[in-house]
């Protein structure tokens, strides 16, 4: 990360896949906290070309603790996000899977109030 700099955080895969992305798939917790310190915004909000962000796959996976830092990093921007294929919020893809904390969580926000009901 040193090395590269921010170019090197933001290069992404042929589907727009950051590192972000694949830390948040895999449930790295400890990568993902790097990186968002790294990275800041521009990483956090980065979404693939199918328009998922990093919060939506770490949802989809049921990584509560990963979804708390996105969340805390993102704030109500990364939230509100949705996917270009099936409009898919945050809550929408932990619903979707099944993951109870992830929901409960999602649901506390503020910001996802306006989620219920989409």
């Amino acid at each position: 990360i040193r090395a590269g700099g921010e170019a090197l955080l933001l290069k992404t895969g042929n589907d727009g896949s950051s590192c972000l992305h694949a830390a948040c798939r895999q449930g790295h917790l400890e990568i993902v906290k790097a990186l968002i310190k790294a990275g800041g915004a521009a990483l956090v909000l980065t979404a693939r070309k199918d328009g998922c962000s990093c919060l939506l796959i770490a949802c989809l996976r049921g990584h509560l603790a990963i979804v708390k830092a996105l969340a805390d990093a993102g704030g109500e921007a990364l939230l509100r996000m949705t996917d270009s294929l099936y409009g898919y919020s945050c809550l929408h893809g932990a619903c979707a899977a099944g993951h109870a904390p992830v929901v409960d969580f999602l649901l506390s926000l503020p910001a996802c109030a306006g989620l219920v009901g989409l």
